[in-house]
C-alpha cells in the first residue's frame, strides 16, 4: 500500500514540476490573440454564419426541380398511347 502511495506522490510531483516549468509570461498581444481564438461567443457566431450559408445553399437547391422527379415523369409518359 505504501508503494502505491509513493508512486502516486511521485506522479503528482512530476506533473506539478512540469506545469511549473511550462509557465511563461504572456504579452498583451498574446493574451488578446488567445482570447479571440478561444472565445465561445466568437466561435458561436462563426458557426451561426456557416449554418446560414448552408441554409442558403439548401434553399437554392430546393428551388431547382429535381432531376429524378423529371425522369420519373418522362418514364411513364408516352406520346403514342
Amino acid at each position: 500500500m505504501r508503494f502505491v502511495y509513493s508512486l502516486l506522490l511521485l506522479f503528482i510531483g512530476s506533473i506539478v514540476t512540469y506545469a511549473q516549468q511550462t509557465n511563461k509570461v504572456w504579452s498583451l498581444e498574446e493574451c488578446v490573440d488567445y482570447a479571440i481564438h478561444n472565445n465561445i461567443s466568437v466561435k458561436k457566431s462563426e458557426l451561426a454564419t456557416q449554418l446560414k450559408e448552408a441554409d442558403v445553399t439548401s434553399a437554392k437547391m430546393n428551388f431547382y426541380p429535381c432531376f429524378w422527379e423529371r425522369w420519373s415523369q418522362l418514364q411513364f409518359w408516352s406520346p403514342f398511347e
